[in-house]
């Protein structure tokens, strides 16, 4: 195998079978951060590896993740990042203290961006206050909650943001910063829950998107 460069990263070409004999899908690497060539997106904050390296999970397309800890420094610390990894490529594993990282158990990631998000069906019933059908996205609105989550970023479109929020167990409410909505909002997602109130305030802002997760259960 040789060596190659993309965006000035190093990248090797290998068979999966033989990446995972020398860092196997189940063990965490620590003082190790994972670069491929696919980043996909980070989350924060993240409370350990081990919920980073759930989120690669549930991600069809990830196939390598890296935690920054806790002592990592601002910009890594308690954040996730997700990356994809093909078949026949092995991440360029770069020793860093400050991280732990890991390969998804998944047989396969595919990296290559989702165009067609799934349609989101169902019901809220805890936001019948609200009036707003769940499930989509309501332009120049903005959700406010007691109960943040994660910010995912960056993510394409409020449709990938409806999709990670109806994924996460307790997320109830998502807001999708557009492009060029500044630097902390800017295609960042949002995810909340609604807290021991069981509320979410709305608010007029036209510089996000957002949505009620189509979950069954009340708050």
């Amino acid at each position: 195998w040789e060596p190659w460069k993309i965006g000035g990263l190093r990248f090797r070409s290998r068979s999966r079978s033989d990446l995972s004999q020398k860092f196997p899908c189940s063990e965490e690497q620590a003082g190790v951060k994972f670069l491929t060539e696919a980043a996909l997106y980070q989350l924060s904050p993240i409370s350990s590896a081990q919920e980073c390296r759930s989120h690669c999970d549930r991600e069809p397309r990830c196939g390598a993740w890296s935690y920054g800890k806790v002592d990592a420094g601002e910009g890594f610390e308690k954040v996730c990042f997700l990356t994809g990894l093909s078949d026949e490529e092995k991440p360029d594993s770069k020793p860093d203290e400050r991280f732990v990282s890991g390969l998804s158990c998944k047989a396969t990631a595919n990296a290559q961006g989702v165009s067609n998000y799934p349609e989101i069906k169902g019901e809220a019933r805890w936001a019948n206050d609200l009036s707003l059908p769940c499930g989509k996205a309501h332009d120049g609105v903005d959700f406010w909650t007691t109960a943040p989550l994660y910010k995912v970023s960056p993510l394409p479109s409020a449709e990938a943001c409806a999709v990670r929020c109806q994924e996460v167990e307790d997320c109830k409410v998502w807001t999708w910063g557009k492009p060029g909505g500044g630097i902390s909002m800017d295609a960042a997602c949002f995810l909340k829950d609604v807290g021991s109130d069981g509320q979410a305030k709305r608010h007029d802002n036209p510089g996000v998107q957002s949505g009620l997760a189509c979950k069954d259960t009340d708050a």
